[in-house]
């Protein structure tokens, strides 16, 4: 189980909180959505839970553990954790087999790479690709790992092939992991154990 409690963040001092007093459960084996307008903090609130981003305020507790209580806390609970932020970038000197060969030893869950469409572009480097696949590369990669995924804003500027494939990876690939997907436009196309809305510096249950 993942729990954020009374998590309040602000980037400078004597700026405005960004999230304030943040509440939320996610069980585990789940899958939830995270709703918001651009700018309302979805994208801090990923940071977060996936430890990229200490609260100023406030717990985030992986199984009863408080992943920022220290730095032996921090850096175990990651491990169970396979975050893919929208601001990632790959090197685009490395291809597509190179990053497949160096996340080889980790799990890709049935036939994850076939799925994605990947092995015809195996020779292809990371530069070189359209903006569709270089996504699908990091979702093969994402979804290779991980107790707990979270995923920030993955279909931003995507065309719909690319949605349908992110809706079948969460269909398929989700079963004995949990899933968090900030991703307002998916509201209506798979069905959440629980959607949260940040509005305000808060969030709730939708």
């Amino acid at each position: 189980m993942l729990k954020i409690n009374s998590v309040s963040f602000k980037y400078r001092p004597g700026s405005s909180y960004v999230l304030k007093d943040c509440r939320a459960v996610f069980n585990t084996f789940g899958k939830f959505l995270i709703t918001g307008k651009n700018g309302a903090g979805k994208s801090t609130f990923m940071d977060i839970a996936s430890g990229f981003r200490q609260p100023h305020s406030g717990s985030v507790s992986y199984f009863g553990v408080d992943m920022y209580s220290s730095t032996r806390n921090l850096q175990r609970l990651r491990c169970l954790i396979s975050y893919l932020p929208a601001s990632l970038v790959l090197s685009g000197n490395l291809r597509v087999r190179d990053y497949i060969s160096l996340w080889s030893g980790t799990f890709f869950p049935g036939d994850i790479i076939g799925d994605l469409d990947l092995e015809k572009h195996f020779n292809c480097p990371y530069s070189e690709l359209s903006d569709g696949y270089k996504m699908r590369l990091k979702l093969a990669i994402t979804f290779s790992r991980g107790v707990y995924i979270l995923v920030d804003e993955p279909l931003k500027s995507q065309d719909g092939t690319v949605f349908d494939m992110f809706s079948h990876l969460v269909d398929t690939y989700t079963r004995g992991r949990t899933v968090i997907v900030d991703n307002p436009s998916m509201i209506g196309n798979l069905k959440w154990d629980k959607v949260y809305n940040i509005e305000g510096g808060r969030i709730n249950e939708v």
